[in-house]
């Protein structure tokens, strides 16, 4: 979820057309008749028409505003059926948030520019059925729009109530402030974001289960984008390494237009525009690589990006980041090269031994300890600031000294050991250890 701004100033033609403004009449004369004739305004709203919301233009200018995605998940229009969402439901609330049946609906908002959103039929409805996993799962908004505990709620049109949703509006809030990406098992999934206080953490949770921003298929898909953007961090990885070990001008040159180049195509398809999927969890991941290896994001954006905020997750490594070269950089499509490769090869190593842990979840005992080791020691160093000759010699003798000890005690293992002869190799070639 990113947030887009919509244009206040010029909505759709269509909700300020005469049969709008006559339906709004027609539907305002329903509710005032029920109210002096003392009936129940369910059954007048049940009676109201509401046609203005669902013309094609509000359709086009919301999917346009919203980059042709949802606005809940970021899902691309291109591939899911679509649909205006009423963010306050024009009619009877969820009984979850209605106990007492007696809120009619926002029927007075059912044409109202600032209360219609673009959403996907999964995040619009409740509930779901994934055929990947043959599972029912509840999330979609529906009619839902509970409000924080001991907050009022607006029960008729006029009434001056300031309501305190439970729900995230991305065309009002910030949801970078409230969400984190979370890798967990290969799968990016979306967490609340540190820090924040008890209402903000209420607000992150309600609209990550009710949206379902973690259910299957849509994890899934966001699994895919990330893997592939992985793929590229990766030969963009492959460049720099290329780059800072290039012995003469020509090879410099050779390998620095390459990684401008892999950088601008991550750039094009990954980070660039608002209309790209699953924008909020690119910029995470791309933003916590770089600050990996000694860089800051930011440093090779335009100087007006604006699609998503940045570093707002875990705080940057300052004694990585400011020990990197000044960024000079003013065009996305320009790079820095790589002078803090060896936190590069670091990472690297340090995933290679994670990913051993998850897929192979070794039962020995001794395995177990000897990569927690190993991890300890690659953490240590990682968080050594690069101008700390010292510091960073001692560093890398422990992990050496880690990394030679887990292979002398892992010699029975048939497969363990060669697995630390590569990854201690990686590091030799890299002038690492």
């Amino acid at each position: 979820m990113i947030r887009r701004l919509r244009n206040r100033e010029n909505p759709p033609p269509s909700l300020s057309s005469p049969e709008a403004n006559a339906e709004r009449i027609d539907n305002r004369k329903l509710a005032d008749a029920a109210k002096a004739a003392g009936n129940s305004i369910h059954d007048a709203v049940k009676a109201m028409k509401f046609n203005a919301y669902s013309a094609l233009d509000v359709h086009n200018w919301l999917w346009a505003q919203f980059g042709q995605k949802c606005a809940y998940c970021e899902a691309s229009a291109s591939n899911t059926d679509v649909h205006v969402d009423h963010h306050r439901p024009k009619g009877d609330l969820d009984a979850a948030d209605n106990p007492n049946n007696d809120h009619p609906g926002y029927w007075w908002l059912g044409s109202d520019w600032e209360n219609l959103l673009p959403a996907c039929g999964h995040c619009n409805r409740s509930p779901q059925y994934d055929p990947a996993s043959g599972r029912r799962y509840k999330s979609g908004k529906s009619d839902r729009f509970p409000l924080l505990e001991g907050s009022a709620r607006c029960m008729f049109e006029g009434e001056d109530v300031e309501e305190q949703p439970a729900l995230l509006d991305p065309s009002i809030d910030e949801p970078s402030f409230f969400f984190a990406v979370r890798i967990h098992r290969t799968l990016p999934l979306i967490g609340v974001r540190r820090g924040r206080d008890d209402a903000e953490r209420i607000r992150a949770k309600e609209s990550i289960k009710i949206y379902g921003l973690n259910r299957p298929g849509l994890v899934r898909d966001r699994a895919l984008h990330v893997s592939s953007l992985l793929l590229t961090l990766d030969q963009l990885a492959e460049n720099l390494d290329d780059l800072n070990a290039a012995a003469d001008a020509n090879a410099k040159e050779k390998y620095e237009k390459r990684s401008q180049a892999t950088w601008k195509k991550l750039y094009e398809r990954y980070l660039g525009s608002h209309e790209l999927p699953f924008l909020m969890t690119s910029i995470r991941i791309v933003e916590k690589w770089f600050e990996q290896r000694g860089m800051r994001l930011g440093d090779h954006l335009p100087h007006d990006y604006d699609l998503v905020p940045l570093h707002l997750d875990d705080q940057p490594n300052e004694a990585v980041v400011n020990a990197a070269p000044a960024a000079a950089a003013q065009h996305p499509e320009r790079i820095l090269p790589a002078s803090v490769v060896n936190f590069r090869a670091l990472d690297q190593v340090r995933s290679h031994f994670v990913r051993w842990q998850q897929e192979h979840e070794p039962r020995a005992a001794v395995i177990k300890e000897a990569i927690k080791e190993v991890l300890n020691a690659i953490d240590i160093a990682i968080r050594v600031d690069p101008a700390d000759q010292a510091g960073w010699y001692e560093a890398v003798a422990v992990l050496r000294g880690e990394l030679d000890s887990v292979r002398r005690r892992t010699q029975r293992f048939v497969r363990f050991p060669n697995f630390v002869d590569e990854q201690k190799g990686y590091l030799v070639a890299r002038d690492v250890i």
